[in-house]
């Protein structure tokens, strides 16, 4: 582990650590089966995940999509 892995990995289990799961998981129904959790991470950890998603966008492959089927004409 590089020490910005383990700088990212401290800082997710700090984020989970402040979560109150019970509420989470009563929202999560409210909002039928959705949920979203305003300032979960840091922007310097959002940041460090667009610039990989940014990295490896070069590498991605639209032309198929498992388990998808055309529709019938």
């Amino acid at each position: 582990m590089t020490p910005e892995t383990g700088s990212f990995t401290a800082e997710i289990d700090a984020a989970l650590d402040r979560l109150d799961a019970a509420r989470l998981a009563q929202e999560y129904w409210a909002q039928d089966e959705f949920l979203f959790i305003e300032g979960f991470l840091p922007p310097a950890a959002i940041g460090v995940l667009l610039d990989d998603a940014r990295r490896l966008e070069a590498e991605l492959n639209r032309n198929y999509i498992p388990a998808t089927r055309r529709a019938a004409a």
